[in-house]
């Protein structure tokens, strides 16, 4: 090998090796799984939260007003509005494309053990747990 090629590809591997490998980030706006709600993910100091930016029907039938958290176990908190309710929190990295952390559900005012898990750059997979025992997954859509 000429002396040129050698300082070349001695060059391109070292700049492989030496390149911080991209971290996976799920940052970013997400459509749940069955289409009713958005979820913007974004870092929250030393974890990822996620908060509801947009419901696909956004007042309750019954009252015609904003939906809100009405099934919370926690009284003080039922009049808040679902639209702004922060659903993911301290999702702290657990592995490549993988963090966990807590999950709400306003469906049925619990808090979950959870997990998101990147699977490409458009889909992430969360996972909710009672126990460890019971666990719940579907695959969300990023929309940005």
């Amino acid at each position: 090998m000429k002396p040129a090629m050698r300082r070349a590809v001695i060059a391109v591997t070292f700049a492989l090796f030496a390149a911080p490998a991209a971290a996976a980030d799920p940052s970013g706006t997400w459509l749940t799984a069955d289409g009713e709600a958005r979820v913007q993910i974004s870092n929250c100091g030393s974890a990822y939260c996620g908060r509801i930016v947009w419901l696909k029907e956004p007042n309750d039938p019954q009252t015609g007003k904003p939906k809100l958290d009405k099934f919370n176990k926690d009284a003080s908190k039922q009049s808040r509005p679902v639209i702004g309710l922060q659903i993911i929190s301290g999702m702290e990295a657990s592995g490549a494309n993988l963090w966990k952390g807590s999950l709400y559900n306003p469906e049925d005012g619990n808090t979950f053990t959870g997990s998101l898990a990147l699977q490409g750059a458009d889909r992430m997979k969360l996972e909710g747990c009672v126990l460890a025992l019971f666990c719940r997954s579907e695959v969300w859509k990023r929309t940005n």
